[in-house]
């Protein structure tokens, strides 16, 4: 997944830690729908994955939010 940021004039696109973390996440919500008796445990791993996913996201992008834009003179 590629986001464009405007300011650098370059894309940026996901790491694949991020990316991995959001697919344990996943898989962990479908095994806990097929096997209902660990949904506990399984649920309480889909919510650390989807977690770290967020962390890493912003470890790497925070920057680019805060960032304020460049001022535009007329």
């Amino acid at each position: 997944m590629q986001v464009r940021d405007f300011m650098a004039k370059k894309a940026i696109s996901a790491s694949p830690d991020t990316t991995i973390d959001q697919v344990k996440a996943i898989l962990a919500r479908l095994a806990a729908g097929l096997w209902p008796a660990q949904a506990s445990v399984l649920h309480r791993f889909t919510w650390t994955a989807r977690a770290m996913a967020f962390a890493g996201f912003v470890l790497i992008y925070g920057r680019l939010f805060l960032r304020l834009p460049v001022a535009r003179h007329i």
